[in-house]
């Protein structure tokens, strides 16, 4: 698998200190910042508070991506014989088989902060689900997703847990933060499922 060339931390959560993951992530996001899936360097909101404030973040454009939900009910043994009965019952002509059903693409983008817990950086999935009037992906949608990637690059799975819900580093509020240790693997599997989905769409035209 080629190398992302993203701030990352190992299997072993090598420790950065803050400034040195920010010289990282500025120099990431000018490499990508002409490419179809680009980054960007933010800086941090204003703070008044007494405390240092935090160090930004990079966040990647966003992607339209297939809904991971759906996915999984559709690879259900129950939804494939539902399938194949319909398959089944198709009528001989042609004029009057039904139009294929048209699959409305989720938002996502992602973050990548530094835990100033962890000193290390850590992988944060903004998803939004368009079936659902835009609501904010849960946990078990991100690691539906993440476990999509594995397959389309043919990455090993992940356990159900390698995300939970915390506060954003950096923003404040709920968001879905994978656990540091799988940050280089499961990014790496990202990019390399969306690099495919991308060249697929172009081999279809």
């Amino acid at each position: 698998m080629a190398n992302s060339g993203v701030p990352r931390a190992s299997a072993q959560m090598v420790r950065l200190t803050a400034d040195e993951f920010e010289g990282l992530a500025r120099s990431f996001a000018i490499q990508r910042s002409s490419e179809e899936l680009s980054w960007a360097w933010v800086n941090p909101p204003h703070s008044a508070s007494a405390f240092p404030p935090p160090v930004g973040y990079l966040a990647s454009s966003q992607m339209a991506v297939r809904p991971p939900a759906r996915l999984s009910q559709a690879a259900h043994p129950q939804g494939e014989s539902v399938l194949i009965e319909e398959l089944h019952s198709e009528p001989d002509d042609p004029a009057l088989l039904p139009a294929p059903p048209t699959l409305t693409l989720d938002t996502l983008r992602l973050h990548i902060a530094f835990s100033q817990t962890y000193r290390t950086p850590v992988l944060i999935l903004l998803g939004n689900s368009a079936a659902d009037s835009w609501r904010a992906w849960g946990t078990s949608e991100a690691s539906a997703y993440i476990q999509q990637c594995a397959g389309m690059s043919g990455g090993a799975q992940h356990p159900p847990n390698i995300v939970t819900q915390a506060e954003h580093p950096v923003l404040g509020g709920p968001c879905c933060i994978l656990h540091p240790c799988n940050t280089a693997e499961v990014l790496a599997q990202m990019l390399d499922a969306s690099k495919l989905e991308r060249e697929g769409k172009g081999q279809a035209r």
